[in-house]
C-alpha cells in the first residue's frame, strides 16, 4: 500500500509526504527470510520553503523499519534520516545556475546499509548547475 500528499499551503512553502507499507511473503521454502528482508513501513517527508530573493530550504525526514539481509547481507535496525539543502538561484545573459549545500543525515546518527561494513555517516557536499 503507498499513499503520497503534495500540497502547497502558500506559493512559497511545497510539503511533500510519502508512505509505504509492504507484506512480502513467499511459499518457496528456499526463501527463508523472506518475510524479513523488505521493510514493513517507510516513509518520508519533504518541506520546502522559499525565501524569495535569497535561498531556498530544504528539510527531508526519511524512516525506515528494520530489515533482516538475505545472503551476504546484514539485518539494520529501524532509520530514521534527516537531509538539509539550502540553494540559490541566479541568472546571467539569459543563463541560469544554482548553487546548493546539501547535508546528508545532517542529526549525525549513523546507520549500516545492508552491510556491517557500510556505514553512512553525515556528508556534506556542495552542488552546481548550470543552465545554458
Amino acid at each position: 500500500m503507498e499513499l503520497e500528499i503534495d500540497f502547497s499551503p502558500t506559493d512559497k512553502t511545497r510539503v511533500h509526504a510519502s508512505y509505504s507499507r509492504a507484506f512480502v511473503s513467499s511459499s518457496d521454502y528456499s526463501d527463508d527470510g523472506i518475510e524479513e528482508a523488505t521493510p514493513e513501513n517507510s516513509y518520508n517527508i519533504l518541506l520546502i520553503q522559499r525565501i524569495p530573493r535569497l535561498l531556498d530550504v530544504s528539510l527531508n525526514f526519511y524512516h525506515m523499519d528494520e530489515i533482516h539481509g538475505l545472503g551476504t547481507g546484514d539485518d539494520t535496525g529501524p532509520i530514521d534520516r534527516l537531509d538539509l539543502r539550502l540553494s540559490r538561484s541566479v541568472s546571467f545573459g539569459g543563463n541560469k545556475a544554482t548553487i546548493a549545500m546539501v547535508v546528508q543525515n545532517t542529526l549525525d546518527e549513523d546507520y549500516r546499509e545492508y552491510d556491517k561494513d557500510n556505514l553512512f555517516e553525515r556528508r556534506g557536499y556542495l552542488e552546481l548547475l548550470l543552465s545554458l
